[in-house]
Formats: C-alpha cells, structure tokens, sequence
C-alpha cells in the first residue's frame, strides 16, 4: 500500500495529470483534512474501476442528527473519466489521519491527493 503525496492547488493551478501515480494493486492511502480531494482518473478503456474508500467508525455523529451509521464509499468510475472526490476524515480517517482506498482493477488508473490552499 503506497501512502499518496498531497500537492496544493494555489490561484496559479497545475495540470493535475502530472501529478497522479499508478494506483497500487494493494491500495493506497492519503492524508486527508478538511481542504483535501482524491482524484481518481480511470484510463482503462471499457473496464470500470470499483474504489472502495474504508470506513474507520460504524458510526459519526451529525450535528441536528445525532448517532448515524456509516459505510464504506464505493464508487464506479467509468472507463475515461476523473473523478473528484471529498472523503468525511470524521468516518473514512484513521488516526494518522489518513484515508484508505482500494481497487478492483488497477490497470490504467491513477490517483493522487489535491488539497485547496489557504486564502
């Protein structure tokens, strides 16, 4: 399991394709706080690419709410596309902070952790 880098999005940008890896057959993780997204790009082409991103409690807490259930997100990302995503580190975290995506197939598919800079 490789543990992802974040790279900050400033008001300059950058091409976020230049900054994914190879998604890891056994997983990955990824620092996570409240400014960071994982963007997922499946370039397999006629295959869907099934993320699972582990939940950490079965259940959180939610303001007006109270005790709810949680569950592990799973996603389908279709052949050709990159998806952007924003995991809850209150459900989905451990306690380094991270989350934990893994993959039913991994060809083509690349990912990476973008976080939004302070203003």
């Amino acid at each position: 399991m490789a543990l992802l880098a974040v790279y900050e999005l400033g008001q300059t940008g950058f091409k976020i394709e230049d900054n994914l890896v190879a998604a890891e057959a056994a997983g990955d993780s990824v620092p996570i706080d409240e400014r960071t997204l994982i963007v997922i790009a499946n370039g397999a082409a006629g295959a869907v690419c099934n993320v699972t991103i582990a939940k950490t409690r079965d259940t959180a807490d939610k303001h007006g709410f109270g005790s709810l259930g949680v569950d592990d997100i799973v996603l389908a990302i279709p052949n050709l596309e990159t998806w952007v995503v924003r995991a809850p580190i209150a459900s989905h975290g451990d306690a380094a902070g991270r989350i934990t995506m893994t993959y039913d197939q991994v060809v083509n598919v690349t990912v990476g952790g973008l976080r939004l800079a302070r203003h």
